[in-house]
């Protein structure tokens, strides 16, 4: 059988209507709760700064479907070096996955003790340990591959991941939390040029704060557009 990028490809379009779905989902959420989702603003903070936000609990379906989105954006890349060891013309095992290391003495651990890339291609596998997150060094937890990794495995083996409402003008959550448009309008204050905006973040790791769906969609661009066409040159 024949290598192809045609599984990975099609996990991370599901892993995008998942993201579709959860943007449907929060939308339902604010539509159905206008009015009572409520801004407290802080009054010793300029132009009287969001504090907290209050609103009516936001169903689980939000949480389970993040994860979903997020299972499936994983298995793409486990996906991916299963389908190198078909390019090769090697048989691929349930030892093979994609490696997510902190460090390169975890790295090489894992490729030697666990064989996670045998019958990978040498230049391939050197490909995924360029995308590695010890390679940014004191920045690796803030790479999209180790906060994409970190939130599957607290889905997959611990819990559904944690989310809270905030709030913010629309141009400072488009900038600080890839805003994508969709949520409630809650107030105008006389010191604001824009209105306050609900929406739904993350509220755990160092992805805590950002939206939901532009984080997500800021994983899923990373797959799409920085981890696969790396290895195009593989099923040519």
């Amino acid at each position: 059988m024949a290598g192809s990028l045609d599984s990975v490809r099609s996990k991370i379009r599901w892993a995008e209507k998942h993201r579709q779905a959860i943007n449907a989902e929060v939308s339902g959420y604010f539509e159905k709760n206008a009015g009572l989702v409520v801004a407290e603003l802080h009054p010793q903070l300029y132009g009287g700064g969001v504090s907290n936000v209050y609103g009516p609990p936001h169903p689980d379906s939000i949480a389970l479907l993040i994860g979903d989105c997020l299972q499936n954006l994983r298995s793409a890349l486990d996906y991916l070096v299963w389908e190198l060891c078909l390019s090769a013309k090697r048989e691929p095992g349930k030892h093979n996955a994609f490696p997510v290391c902190k460090s390169p003495e975890s790295f090489k651990k894992r490729v030697k003790e666990d064989r996670l890339l045998d019958g990978v291609p040498e230049e391939a596998a050197a490909e995924i340990e360029r995308l590695q997150p010890y390679q940014s060094g004191d920045l690796r937890e803030y790479t999209r591959l180790w906060v994409l990794n970190e939130l599957t495995n607290i889905n997959k083996h611990r819990r559904i991941l944690f989310t809270a409402l905030n709030a913010d003008t629309p141009s400072a959550a488009m900038v600080s939390s890839g805003y994508t448009g969709f949520g409630t309008e809650l107030s105008r204050n006389m010191d604001m040029n824009e209105g306050l905006v609900a929406y739904i973040q993350f509220n755990e790791g160092v992805i805590a704060g950002q939206e939901v769906s532009g984080a997500l969609r800021g994983l899923i661009d990373f797959v799409q557009t920085s981890v696969t066409p790396q290895f195009e040159r593989f099923f040519s």
